[in-house]
């Protein structure tokens, strides 16, 4: 573990862990005040195939595959984001590896709908912060 962080402001929304592994944590959140419940998978893919394959399997647990097979299955759009155009860099390389992606649903029930890339600080990988108000 320690790969992926969660914050959340208590006020907004409820956090019900519903398992982890050492790449992936999924929850079921409940926006305080609203109707809206869902689940929410966060996921850390290790650099090599290799390592890779046991989180393969715990996604298939999910009911979920091989994410590139998930993306072209599923064709979940890549969520707007803002304030920076890059989510990792090694000081010489800038690249967007990470993504927030969203279902149909999601957008017709937050118009004002995205993911801010925040300031890495003293990290080499910037963290996202899901806005879904205004």
């Amino acid at each position: 573990m320690g790969r992926i962080w969660i914050l959340w402001n208590p006020r907004v929304v409820e956090f019900q862990l519903m398992g982890t592994h050492r790449q992936v944590i999924h929850h079921s959140i409940k926006v305080k005040g609203s109707d809206m419940i869902f689940d929410l998978s966060m996921v850390y893919g290790l650099p090599t195939c290799l390592d890779r394959r046991d989180l393969w399997y715990e996604l298939n647990q999910y009911n979920m595959r091989d994410f590139k097979h998930c993306l072209l299955d599923t064709r979940l759009p890549k969520l707007k984001t803002v304030d920076r155009n890059y989510t990792w860099t090694n000081g010489h390389t800038y690249n967007s590896i990470y993504k927030s992606l969203v279902n149909a649903m999601w957008l017709q029930a937050w118009t004002h709908l995205e993911c801010s890339i925040l300031n890495p600080s003293f990290l080499d990988h910037s963290p996202l912060c899901l806005i879904i108000a205004a």
